[in-house]
């Protein structure tokens, strides 16, 4: 453990296996740094894929998620308002998934389970 982490700095090994190969500011940097700005210009530019998508598992994706509350949390960050990235992030993540791995294959659950964890009701 104290190769990967010492004194607060992580991947330690790395860094020092890349001395003198990377630069020390990148090297030494605390964060990667702020994607926010182009993950905003992407949600623009998809906007109407996503939607799509939204819409397309919406019924799985629902079990998870408050659909009303993410699509307005998706309109406020589309008009300028930029809240909870991650949050966005992982709900898209998740609804591509859930599309690629349930509604491409038409692979789904012969009914529904009876409860959020699968277990029939006593």
């Amino acid at each position: 453990m104290e190769i990967k982490i010492q004194s607060g700095v992580n991947k330690l090994l790395l860094r020092r296996s890349m001395k003198g190969i990377v630069p020390d500011t990148i090297l030494n940097r605390g964060s990667k740094g702020d994607l926010t700005p182009l993950v905003y210009v992407g949600l623009k530019a998809e906007w109407n894929s996503l939607i799509g998508l939204l819409d397309e598992v919406s019924p799985i994706l629902s079990d998870f998620v408050d659909m009303v509350q993410f699509k307005d949390e998706l309109t406020r960050w589309r008009n300028g308002y930029l809240g909870d990235i991650a949050r966005i992030f992982g709900v898209l993540t998740l609804a591509v998934w859930l599309r690629s791995s349930y509604l491409s294959k038409d692979v789904r659950p012969a009914s529904p389970p009876d409860d959020r964890y699968g277990r029939a009701q006593q």
